[in-house]
């Protein structure tokens, strides 16, 4: 990213009032004349700065859009001046800052969203106006928060390939026991004592209401899923997992991810979860998965997904 100088505010400046100008010179709606500018030729010359070096006017501009394009006067919605001149503007220094193509920070951000966040931004520093379009989008341009995300991804990927979701078998029970002896166990988020005693009862429970899966990572029980039911259709999920699976935030939401498909197999409408109050990186993990706040009392915050 670059700081912007008096070539890019001259740019940001013309480009807005081309924008706005497109009132009285573009017989298409607002969205058809942006979406045809910002993926023109001329758009390449504001791209380059060449635009600054020749003696081509505004009317000219739009002449050349004809001609690239033809004449056309579909859509009739049509925004106001002011904003018109706002988007254009934040196009113009958002392509110039980031050293991108028109047509590219097009496909990022549409002329819809920017007149709807007009009314919001439209009184901030661009600078700050981009940087929270980006943020909301999830998008980054630096190059070590870029490979922190390639390397989640490519976790990600690893922990679907390795992680398996099967009916629970006593076998699974003894192994993770057995595990247990040497390592820690968690659930809802808080280390199990006397583990055995709990996955054995839990096992033998009869209640009908109960769906067992277990947790297989690298063909190793992980962990136990126990999907109860609250009322027809919806389920309540409890889990038992290694500690140090449990910290693995990426593989948290592979496992979370898992679950909600077994779910959705047999029929269930919604999956209610539970964490710890204080457990803010696990709550993100619910809200990214589209998990809906409920409700939260002393000792745990209660979400649901709906419409699995």
């Amino acid at each position: 990213m670059k700081t912007i100088d008096k070539d890019g505010l001259s740019l940001c400046t013309l480009q807005g009032n081309v924008f706005a100008s497109s009132l009285d010179n573009a017989e298409c709606s607002s969205k058809i004349f942006m979406r045809r500018f910002l993926n023109s030729k001329v758009a390449r010359e504001f791209d380059s700065s060449s635009i600054l070096d020749g003696t081509m006017t505004i009317k000219d501009i739009f002449f050349e859009l004809e001609e690239e394009f033809g004449k056309t006067s579909y859509g009739c919605e049509k925004y106001d001046k002011e904003v018109l001149f706002w988007i254009g503007y934040i196009y113009r220094y958002f392509a110039y800052t980031y050293n991108l193509t028109s047509k590219y920070v097009y496909k990022i951000v549409k002329p819809s969203e920017l007149n709807e966040l007009y009314y919001v931004y439209h009184t901030f520093d661009p600078k700050v106006v981009i940087e929270r379009i980006l943020e909301e989008k999830r998008i980054s341009f630096d190059v070590e928060d870029q490979n922190k995300r390639l390397l989640e991804m490519l976790k990600t990927r690893l922990y679907k390939e390795q992680t398996v979701l099967e009916e629970t078998k006593q076998s699974h029970i003894n192994e993770i026991v057995k595990a247990s002896k040497k390592t820690s166990f968690v659930l809802d988020g808080k280390k199990v004592s006397d583990l055995p005693k709990k996955l054995n009862s839990s096992f033998d429970d009869k209640n009908t209401d109960l769906i067992y899966k277990s947790i297989l990572y690298k063909e190793e029980a992980a962990g136990l899923l126990c999907f109860k039911q609250i009322e027809n259709g919806e389920f309540d999920l409890d889990m038992v997992l290694k500690k140090t699976l449990y910290v693995n935030k990426v593989f948290l939401s592979v496992v979370l991810s898992k679950a909600m498909t077994a779910i959705k197999e047999i029929h269930s409408s919604s999956l209610a979860v539970k964490a710890l109050t204080k457990d803010d990186e696990n709550i993100s993990i619910f809200k990214e998965l589209g998990f809906t706040y409920l409700k939260e009392d002393e000792q745990f915050a209660y979400y649901i997904k709906r419409k699995l």
